[in-house]
């Protein structure tokens, strides 16, 4: 039987919802977890990044995936197009311990959500929640199912982790946008034998490769390493793999011959067989016009689900998780009120979605060829979080006036994508090497270091005679600060939200008001943002 009553309710047990139980948990909040399904089950979408491993850390769970076996992941190899060498992003270049994993998510999933048992939630596995009810007292109900029995639990807040079914979004507040560029369709399955690793006897070695379809097709291919196979799936636009389907026998040999357009990874499954049946799910990309409300927030896919590429699904589920849970601490500590609270998981998932989503199009502009107008899939209320994330990288001083007129902004961000495409094309070692050529200060370099534009590399390369090489690793060290890669917890701590930032010390998560004073760096006249009060 469920409690009658929780301070706060998640609905869903994958990795948004279990993080965010546990968060709450561990800060001594009365939190009840419902999963509808009965763990371990089944879940796509193996590969983490690097960035997963800092949240994790946060509810002590990081030596738990370290010792349970998963395949370590040392990076990513990215082959746009055949006339061009990989781009490969390695993960424990500067840092042997920034590596991420490659995981089986049913065992993943489980993992987390008995964390979240452990740190003190209340998990029910095979309950249903629905009929939410929001009142005006702050004391609002919804109704569970589980096994043969039903009832009403009443609760303060409620947090949507439930998925792709989103018994909020889309059920409640039927708020879902799709995206029309990113209407992919996925096919997949998993190999055994004698398969191939990407960079063998080097330290590449196990990352995972992706390559673009060659030959009239037009999508792309993973090839991820587990700890005992290998799972290799090919995503193309519902119209492409329409249209190749009709011409297939059945599904396996829809995936084979899809699948021959990616010849390096069949070079690698020459000596492998396939080991399970053959899959084929809707990949469409996807996201909520609200993230938040009095009492409400969606986290996970429940709220926004981006095209894989980027490996972006399990590290979006923990930033809306810890999101939606410091949100919730604030409004029970009284930092902020409940509006304020809410407002702030509303625009924190929003700018968390629309950056990958400009890595994810800008990736796909290099995968088509440039010939496709990904930029027109940009919703109007994205598009504007878009503009104010890119502003700095695109008008590089900060008393330019932004224009959100999408006819004068277009054109720019345009250009900002193809500038974002740095962080898939650039190595890490390449960057390496040219802070240490000694073509401009070391620190230009820095992580942490002043955002430079495009206009302002350029002519820094002038200034100096930086080789190109230099000027590539400047573009992607400095998209990728504007993108917030970087370590999360820095990022929630730092990053400044309608006036607020997050207050991560155990035992007082929550928010904090902070006082803007803009200021403009020195250097090259490049805006560097907002200093702090607090």
């Amino acid at each position: 039987m469920l409690p009658p009553f929780a301070t706060v309710l998640v609905v869903g047990g994958g990795p948004a919802g279990s993080y965010a139980s546990a968060v709450l948990a561990q800060e001594g909040v009365d939190v009840v977890c419902c999963e509808a399904a009965h763990f371990p089950r089944y879940h796509i979408g193996e590969s983490l990044l690097a960035s997963v491993k800092a949240y994790l850390q946060m509810v002590d769970v990081v030596e738990k995936i370290d010792q349970h076996g998963f395949h370590p992941k040392v990076g990513s190899a990215i082959k746009f197009r055949p006339d061009r060498p990989e781009a490969y992003t390695g993960f424990i270049a500067v840092n042997p311990n920034n590596g991420a994993w490659n995981v089986d998510r049913s065992q993943f999933d489980h993992l987390l959500l008995n964390h979240a048992v452990e740190k003190g939630a209340k998990v029910f596995q095979g309950a249903r929640i629905s009929n939410v009810q929001f009142s005006n007292d702050n004391c609002h109900s919804a109704q569970w199912t589980r096994d043969d029995k039903t009832g009403v639990i009443s609760f303060n807040y409620i947090i949507d982790c439930s998925g792709r079914q989103g018994i909020l979004s889309t059920k409640l507040f039927r708020n879902r946008h799709f995206n029309q560029s990113l209407k992919n369709i996925a096919t997949w399955t998993y190999w055994k034998g004698e398969t191939g690793v990407y960079g063998r006897g080097t330290r590449r070695e196990g990352a995972i490769f992706i390559e673009g379809l060659v030959n009239g097709l037009k999508g792309w291919v993973w090839y991820i390493p587990l700890a005992d196979k290998v799972s290799v799936g090919v995503v193309m636009h519902e119209s492409d793999n329409t249209a190749l389907r009709r011409d297939s026998n059945d599904l396996k040999d829809h995936y084979m011959r899809a699948l021959s357009h990616s010849p390096d990874v069949m070079e690698m499954l020459k000596g492998a067989a396939i080991c399970d049946e053959i899959h084929m799910a809707s990949d469409y990309s996807y996201s909520a016009t609200k993230y938040a409300g009095p009492g409400w927030r969606l986290a996970g896919d429940a709220g926004a689900f981006i095209d894989p590429f980027f490996s972006s699904g399990v590290h979006l589920a923990l930033n809306g998780g810890l999101s939606s849970a410091i949100s919730v601490l604030a409004s029970i500590r009284k930092d902020v009120s409940e509006e304020a609270a809410a407002a702030y998981h509303d625009k924190k998932v929003s700018m968390a979605y629309t950056r990958f989503l400009l890595v994810v199009l800008s990736a796909y502009k290099q995968l088509r060829h440039q010939d496709a107008d990904v930029l027109s899939d940009v919703a109007s209320g994205d598009f504007d979080t878009a503009f104010d994330i890119m502003r700095p990288v695109i008008q590089g001083l900060g008393d330019v006036e932004a224009s959100h007129d999408r006819t004068l902004t277009e054109e720019a961000l345009e250009k900002t994508m193809d500038f974002v495409a740095s962080v898939l094309t650039t190595p890490f070692d390449e960057v390496a090497s040219a802070r240490e050529s000694g073509y401009v200060p070391a620190h230009l370099f820095d992580r942490n270091g002043d955002l430079l534009g495009p206009e302002q590399i350029a002519k820094l390369v002038t200034d100096t005679g930086a080789d190109e090489k230099t000027e590539r690793a400047l573009r992607s060290i400095n998209a990728r600060k504007t993108l917030k890669l970087y370590d999360p917890k820095s990022n929630f701590e730092n990053e400044e939200v309608l006036g607020m930032v997050a207050h991560l010390q155990r035992g007082s998560f929550g928010l904090r008001t902070v006082d803007l004073k803009p200021v403009v760096a020195s250097i090259s006249g490049v805006w560097v943002g907002h200093i702090q009060n607090i």
